[in-house]
């Protein structure tokens, strides 16, 4: 179980940097979807210090909130983060510039969010006894 953990966090920072590298090459939609993800890796690190692995996005958002958020575990605009993060990835990865774009500046945001969101995390599993080592 720890070494999926780190190794879910590895996947989180992997996507914080490409993430990073995609809006300083003009790809802020790249970057927005690279935000999601690592949010989205980082959740399921946390999620399985207390559940069974859960894999579908939908269910990481809700199990985020139920598990952690709802019980006071981590604070719930985090949950928010994660939202967001998901409506994002989805406008990025599947609309086209005839119905959503995302600027530069969204993909900033969201970028900020997925830092401050996995760090959070990491900030909750070494509260947990020290899970990760990434």
């Amino acid at each position: 179980m720890k070494d999926e953990i780190a190794a879910l966090l590895r996947k989180a920072h992997r996507k914080l940097d490409a993430g990073c590298h995609s809006l300083a090459g003009g790809f802020p939609e790249e970057a927005a979807s690279d935000a999601y993800y690592a949010m989205y890796h980082a959740a399921k690190a946390a999620l399985l210090t207390r559940t069974p692995r859960v894999k579908q996005h939908g269910d990481v958002s809700r199990k985020f909130d139920q598990v952690l958020a709802d019980q006071g575990l981590v604070n719930p605009k985090y949950k928010e983060y994660l939202e967001h993060g998901l409506r994002e990835r989805h406008l990025a990865d599947y609309e086209t510039d005839l119905t959503a774009t995302t600027s530069k500046e969204d993909a900033e945001q969201l970028l900020k969010e997925a830092t401050e969101f996995v760090a959070i995390v990491e900030e909750f599993l070494k509260s947990e006894g020290g899970i990760i080592k990434s």
